[in-house]
């Protein structure tokens, strides 16, 4: 599994599913609900015959509201439902979705659950997500303090607030949504590994290898090579 800058709720209906991170912290997720952190490495997925797993995926820096603290806390890190939504019985709603056999009442429940947990409160910096917006057409990590001189910001406000809500710095933000976009390049265009190099903006053939080795432990050679499934499914989605 590779990072992409996203925080999932997943939720276990089938056989436990055992997570590795990069630095060999094993994580177990047996039959319940789980937020998975956003990463900035990759993960390895150990599965039984007979998972079935459910998830949500939330776009970059869009999980905060449906959680009191910093969303940094999250990173690279797997914890049970309930103890991030802890004002709501989670287990209720898994309860109600294993006992239903239905895709429509099992989206129903999720819907249900989101809506009950979101909290209303409104981001705490309003001008955050048009920065956002801003920062992620910009896969250049050298233009961050570029960006921060043509819109007067400082550098460290804006990296309080992309850790309080993306979980990330904003270099390292930048970093992992460039790496990402080459994923989806690699398996949505024709461009060979040298293109997708360039037109993202990358030093050198050097820095485009570390920086996938970072993420996946591969070079993006043997990645293309592997031929890795998750991967080629995440990246299908358009809108998240």
């Amino acid at each position: 599994m590779i990072p992409g800058g996203r925080v999932e709720l997943m939720i276990n209906l089938g056989t436990p599913v055992n997570f590795v991170s990069s630095a060999g912290k094993w994580f177990e997720m047996k039959n319940n609900m789980y937020v998975l952190g956003q990463r900035n490495t990759w993960f390895k997925a150990v599965h039984l015959p007979g998972a079935v797993m459910w998830g949500v995926r939330f776009k970059p820096a869009c999980f905060h509201p449906f959680c009191t603290g910093p969303t940094s806390l999250l990173l690279n890190e797997i914890a049970e439902a309930a103890e991030i939504f802890k004002s709501i019985d989670t287990g209720i709603y898994y309860s109600r979705m294993i006992s239903t056999t239905s895709d429509d009442n099992r989206i129903e429940l999720i819907e249900s659950l989101l809506k009950k947990i979101l909290h209303t409160k409104s981001m705490q910096d309003n001008e955050f997500p048009k920065m956002l917006n801003l920062i992620k057409t910009n896969y250049q990590e050298t233009a961050i303090f570029e960006f921060c001189n043509n819109h007067k910001l400082y550098y460290k406000k804006l990296e309080r607030q992309f850790l309080q809500y993306a979980g990330y710095t904003p270099k390292e933000f930048l970093s992992v949504r460039r790496f990402y976009r080459a994923v989806e390049m690699i398996h949505r265009t024709d461009h060979n590994l040298t293109n997708i190099c360039h037109q993202l903006g990358y030093y050198d053939q050097s820095h485009f290898i570390k920086n996938f080795k970072n993420y996946t432990s591969l070079s993006p050679l043997k990645f293309v090579k592997g031929a890795h499934e998750i991967p080629k499914f995440l990246t299908a989605s358009q809108s998240v």
